[in-house]
């Protein structure tokens, strides 16, 4: 009999428009949920390609047969001396096992299982068909996915990030009929919004990409991704030779995933709006206006811009007049906030941060800047910078939360920092104004790092205030909950410290900030050490992406209280070095030494010990040790006293034998 032809699957959730953040996630998990979903029912399959925009979300299962196979499904339960007693019968815990597995106590099985040698039960469960076996799961996994806000719209109280409003299931030709949220299934998908949103029926799961494409729907965000980054690339060029679009990967991503089927419109403002600062100006463009700005072959910014309207070219000439007229509004609104900002001295806003709450019972912005500014002075003494150098730390921490009462950062919170910035360098505050705009870097586990050393300083005494404080308050990551991206500030401050190869050990770090709050949390030892274990997890979370080994992580930091830069040239020396010969035979050494001392020092008779080596009438295998020992000691001080780890090492191998 010939076999059938593998065949594909559509599950497509039809929803009111997903917040484009929302979309990459849910895409995420609906291809992880169905490969779990279909391999726990035994139902092979060749691809699960998810496929998303911002009013469906859908999956495309490919190369899967008529019936799922047959398969064995084990359950672990109880160990002999529990299943049996000593007469060879049946426990009460195997017969309960039994019960609730509904087989026969004797048909359980002696097995070694992950779990040591268990009786088991075994149920041998027939494959069903695959339209039954999506049936089933298809409601399941759209029960499961998850989202940062969910809502509720019908009776039965469903939550979901948008109201869904269809289904479309198909196992090939065949509708795959189930329920959900009021909704029955069927084969029926539905046009863009901006063309009435129409009734398409689908003939078949293969059929769907190309049929959506061809109503001007593209459901996969590579193709949307590639037709915006093809009209980015040429509308520029019909302006003018050498001009481009400037594009960042988050706007761009922000893009995709508002439109379904992007076409993107040239538009203009006018040239007296480009003196406002670059920022700014861009700022308003991406975020009101998702618009991505044109600038020269200089690299200044032009009075073009390129939108992105979500259907077919039509009626393109009164789109372009309204995007004009939205962005000329904007860009008067920021010219007014820009104008009014810079009447007001920065340093004139700072009393008013005392109207702005910081973190519940740790006071206000004000109270913060205070705590700043005396962290940012310890550490720019501590690390000995210089007269001028420490007066502009001073002058950018007593500014460096002013911006926020701007009207500009009113209205682009983005701006914080930045604006500060720009304001101070518009009095002439050049070094200030920097160390304001760097203090919030690195904006990402892996972003830039403040390149100014004022900026360094204010940076790491904003993050660690920021973690004493939380911490303090009991607002303590968990899980992949965090936030107030305290894990982030945390690694800020260690790649900070790192790179600028700073001497502070953890205790320090830990200890100035609580010494900012009051004495109930500067002498709070459990606080200490749920501050000293989230600063370890996180040092070593962040070594370890470097590349080296956890043993060797944690034999480093296991061996006292070093600075940061010392930990990382250990942890480098100790990976060069355990790759040597001579490293197993003194690792073996040194383990046994230190074992035989521990077992001394236990039972009192460290005194002996040492006393039996007999320094005045040694054995010859006692006096060469000695003598080894005293040849190597200053070379092994010295070593270790110029940071050179694997040096000292080298030293200490000579003892191996």
């Amino acid at each position: 009999m010939k076999s059938e032809k593998p065949k594909s699957a559509l599950l497509e959730i039809g929803v009111e428009e997903l917040p484009a953040r929302f979309i990459n996630p849910a895409l995420d998990q609906l291809k992880a949920l169905a490969e779990k979903e279909l391999g726990a029912n035994g139902l092979e399959f060749s691809s699960v390609q998810p496929l998303g925009s911002p009013r469906r979300l859908a999956i495309i299962i490919k190369g899967l047969p008529l019936k799922a196979k047959d398969r064995e499904d084990t359950v672990i339960g109880p160990p002999p001396k529990a299943a049996k007693n000593d007469q060879g019968n049946w426990t009460d815990a195997a017969l309960g096992f039994a019960k609730a597995q509904k087989v026969n106590v004797n048909a359980l099985q002696l097995q070694n299982t992950a779990k040591g040698e268990r009786y088991v039960a075994v149920h041998h469960i027939r494959g069903q068909s695959t339209d039954g076996v999506l049936k089933s799961i298809f409601p399941s996994i759209i029960s499961r996915l998850t989202f940062p806000k969910t809502m509720t719209w019908e009776s039965s109280g469903v939550r979901f990030a948008r109201p869904i409003r269809w289904f479309a299931a198909l196992f090939h030709t065949k509708v795959i009929r189930f329920k959900y949220a009021g909704i029955l299934a069927d084969k029926n998908t539905y046009g863009l919004l901006a063309l009435g949103a129409q009734k398409i029926p689908l003939s078949s799961s293969d059929s769907y990409e190309n049929l959506l494409r061809s109503r001007c729907i593209l459901s996969s965000s590579i193709d949307r991704r590639e037709k915006i980054l093809n009209q980015l690339d040429s509308i520029p060029k019909k302006i003018k030779s050498g001009f481009k679009a400037v594009i960042t990967d988050e706007h761009l991503e922000e893009v995709v995933n508002i439109t379904e089927y992007p076409v993107g419109i040239r538009g203009q403002f006018d040239e007296a709006f480009l003196t406002l600062p670059k920022e700014i100006l861009i700022s308003v463009l991406r975020k009101h206006q998702k618009f991505f700005p044109i600038e020269s072959a200089e690299g200044k910014l032009t009075q073009y811009f390129i939108g992105f309207r979500n259907g077919p070219s039509e009626h393109q000439e009164g789109v372009k007049d309204g995007y004009e007229r939205v962005t000329r509004a904007r860009l008067a609104d920021a010219h007014f906030f820009v104008d009014h900002d810079a009447k007001m001295p920065l340093e004139n806003l700072v009393p008013r941060l005392s109207g702005m709450s910081f973190i519940e019972n740790m006071g206000t912005l004000l109270d913060k800047t205070e705590r700043v500014k005396k962290l940012a002075e310890k550490l720019a003494e501590h690390f000995q910078l210089n007269e001028d150098q420490t007066k502009n730390v001073t002058r950018a921490a007593n500014l460096c939360k002013a911006d926020l009462l701007t009207q500009i950062v009113g209205e682009l919170p983005e701006l914080q920092g930045v604006a500060g910035r720009i304001y101070c360098h518009l009095n002439g505050e050049e070094t200030v104004g920097t160390a304001i705009e760097q203090h919030y870097w690195p904006l990402s586990a892996e972003g830039m790092l403040p390149a100014q050393i004022e900026g360094s300083i204010l940076a790491v005494a904003d993050k660690l205030d920021t973690l004493a404080t939380n911490f303090a308050a009991g607002l303590i990551p968990s899980g992949s909950q965090d936030p107030f991206g305290l894990r982030r500030s945390a690694i800020g401050v260690i790649r900070i410290l790192i790179e600028r190869q700073w001497p502070v050990t953890l205790t320090e770090l830990i200890d100035w900030p609580l010494q900012n709050l009051p004495e109930k949390f500067s002498k709070d030892q459990n606080l200490k050490k749920s501050l000293s274990l989230f600063f370890n997890q996180r040092i070593s979370a962040w070594i370890a992406n470097q590349g080296y080994r956890n043993d060797e992580i944690e034999a480093v930091l296991s061996n006292g209280n070093d600075t940061l830069a010392v930990i990382l040239q250990k942890i480098k020396d100790l990976k060069n070095v355990r790759n040597r010969p001579e490293f197993d035979a003194l690792s073996v050494a040194i383990k046994r030494a230190a074992n035989i001392l521990k077992q001394a020092k236990e039972k009192n008779l460290f005194p002996a010990v040492m006393n039996g080596l007999n320094f005045e009438n040694p054995e010859p295998v006692e006096a060469n040790l000695i003598e080894a020992l005293k040849e190597a000691t200053p070379k092994v001080e010295g070593a270790l006293a110029a940071k050179n780890y694997e040096g000292a090492f080298m030293e200490l191998a000579v003892l191996k034998n």
